[in-house]
């Protein structure tokens, strides 16, 4: 019997299949005439303490069919006694739903019928809370709830395991309840296809003062409280949220059921602003410019990125799970949340998120590739094609397969039109990240970002570091080819080095390149070349810092001492890597990348190993 037990226990944390407990179901009979009474009421206190339906009625069917008894006869009723040490061997498959009736059958005196029942009589009820008439909040919108276009899918399969999911009536939440005795619902803030937002209060933080007690609470929906592998696999993705801290991925505080109304519920950051499909819907005709379009996909992507390097696929990347802020930060949603379900449809104009929770797994039609709907493992270049759509529609305000799926692109031999206000290198590297087939699809977001970044003057000047490096190098290492310029073109190439601009830096670049050898080791020697070097060290911004050093490492020992020994250039080295490493590990802003904190540690400790 204690096989059984193991098993129930191992079937709620997801080890165990149906098919395991009915094989064990079958042994156990087989063994002796009281094994299947016994096992009834092993069975029904896992029932109690929260066992699925379907697992429950499936394995009583078995019991009793091979008992060749009913349920009564084997002194187990409908709903059967539950002491206290069973109970607790099964806490991890929830909360006993309420009052159990005691019979006698099944061993119970009479003295412990009384005085449970009087233990049950005396527990006070709670009154329920004053209906009131909720109207969604103007000012804060839920992250991941969509004003239109995604409307829930309602129950999909009605009846298939009773009216509620473990037992409990489904209903309707009013202001002022509070769940958990914890989280007061204080304002509806709309409701989507996995369930209803709420505004809420952390009444503990509250108490503690806090000058922010407020959380977004998602009520998720009767298909996800019905089905006991949803509540697994969601627990599961909401765990691997929690983790990912990063700016641009809304935070997921917690994963939670309320014991009175065995609502499963999710608390998160509430945020003011507006879901991106209400912003693409505002979006003017031809879309949005393309420098304000990539700082919107430059955000995604970085969120996308982050992820991705943490072994997480977001998997129902759409507008309704992005959301703008008020600060013009954009934040991802709901990961893992749809990955806790499958839809087998092919809506083809609709953006709504179609699960199924009997097979655990989600698509939403016109953001998902042919491999989702042919039920392949989840792999980035999902998200990938998702972002490719959502920076079509942001440079252009349509959807690049006219809102067709992609099984439904792939038949008609849809091919998005070209951008007209992008590159053709730009057009090529966004048309990769729209390709159908995985195996043609962009492989990493960053290199999606490198494929559609406009290459301003910033890649020119990178290329010209690059080129002019190897030609200085070159020059000192080789007979010259050319003769000595005179001393004003020596001073011509310092006095353009010495003033403010990129152009500058390039245009004397381009001179020394032209030198000789002699020359060019009298400029390269010359203090005036050092101080200007560190002067354009101190005033560059991040992104070029990381050329400059490239550079730096090009000249000899001796100048790269005296450059980067230089106050100034120190401050504005370390300052530089300092940003790097808070930037990915700063417990106060719940970043925990240590391994890229560490990295970024280690290159400085190579530029400057003694401090």
């Amino acid at each position: 019997m204690k096989d059984f037990e193991q098993l129930l226990v191992a079937f709620s944390n997801g080890e165990a299949d149906l098919e395991s407990l009915r094989i064990s179901v079958d042994t156990l009979v087989g063994k002796s005439n009281g094994a299947a009474t016994e096992a009834l009421v092993i069975l029904e206190a896992a029932r109690a303490a929260g066992l699925p339906a379907t697992a429950y009625t499936t394995l009583r069917r078995r019991l009793t069919a091979l008992s060749g008894e009913s349920a009564t006869m084997l002194g187990v009723s409908a709903k059967a006694p539950v002491d206290d040490s069973t109970t607790a061997m099964y806490r991890g498959l929830g909360e006993i739903e309420g009052p159990t009736e005691l019979n006698p059958a099944a061993g119970y005196s009479d003295s412990e019928i009384a005085k449970r029942r009087q233990t049950i009589d005396a527990e006070p009820q709670q009154p329920p809370p004053e209906k009131v008439q909720e109207r969604p909040d103007p000012t804060i919108t839920d992250m991941g709830v969509v004003d239109s276009g995604e409307e829930p899918t309602g129950t999909l399969w009605p009846g298939l395991y009773g009216d509620s999911g473990f037992g409990i009536p489904d209903r309707e939440f009013q202001k002022g309840e509070v769940l958990r005795g914890r989280f007061e619902l204080i304002a509806k803030l709309g409701e989507g296809g996995m369930g209803a937002v709420w505004k809420g209060k952390d009444l503990l933080k509250e108490e503690a003062k806090d000058r922010n007690p407020y959380v977004a609470i998602k009520l998720l929906q009767a298909d996800f409280k019905r089905h006991p592998a949803a509540f697994i696999a969601l627990q599961r993705e909401t765990s691997k949220q929690q983790r990912l801290a990063h700016p641009n991925i809304a935070t997921v505080y917690d994963f939670d059921r309320d014991e009175r109304t065995q609502t499963v519920f999710m608390t998160m950051e509430v945020m003011e602003g507006q879901p991106m499909d209400a912003f693409i819907r505002a979006l003017p005709a031809d879309g949005l410019p393309v420098d304000e379009a990539m700082a919107i996909i430059e955000q995604l992507a970085a969120g996308l990125a982050y992820a991705h390097d943490n072994g997480l696929v977001h998997s129902d990347l759409k507008p309704g799970n992005c959301f703008i802020t008020k600060d013009e930060t954009v934040k991802l949603l709901d990961f893992g949340i749809a990955r806790a379900s499958k839809s087998k449809s092919d809506g083809e104009e609709g953006e709504t998120t179609l699960f199924d929770p009997a097979e655990l797994g989600a698509l939403t039609p016109t953001y998902a590739t042919l491999e989702m709907f042919e039920g392949e493992d989840p792999d980035p270049r999902d998200d990938i094609f998702a972002l490719a759509i959502l920076a079509y529609q942001l440079f252009t305000g349509r959807h690049p397969y006219g809102k067709k799926s992609a099984p439904k692109a792939k038949e008609l031999g849809l091919r998005p039109a070209p951008v007209a206000k992008l590159s053709k290198r730009q057009n090529r590297g966004l048309a990769r990240g729209l390709a159908l087939h995985r195996e043609q699809r962009t492989a990493t977001v960053e290199r999606f970002l490198d494929d559609t970044r406009r290459r301003h003057s910033t890649a020119t000047y990178i290329v010209s570091i690059a080129v002019t490096a190897s030609l200085l190098i070159g020059a000192l290492s080789y007979k010259p080819v050319l003769d000595l310029l005179n001393q004003r073109r020596h001073e011509d190439v310092i006095s353009t080095l010495e003033r403010p601009g990129m152009e500058n830096i390039q245009n004397a670049l381009s001179q020394a390149a032209n030198l000789g050898e002699q020359e060019l080791r009298e400029i390269m020697e010359d203090e005036r070349t050092t101080r200007a070097i560190i002067a354009h060290i101190g005033q560059a911004e991040d992104e070029r810092l990381d050329q400059w050093l490239a550079f730096v490492r090009t000249l000899t020992p001796e100048m790269q001492r005296d450059i980067l020994d230089d106050e100034r250039a120190h401050r504005a080295i370390v300052e530089h890597f300092e940003g790097r490493i808070f930037a990915a590990f700063d417990p106060a802003r719940r970043r925990y990348d240590f391994a890229r904190a560490h990295r970024q540690v280690s290159t400085l400790e190579a530029i400057y190993p003694d401090s």
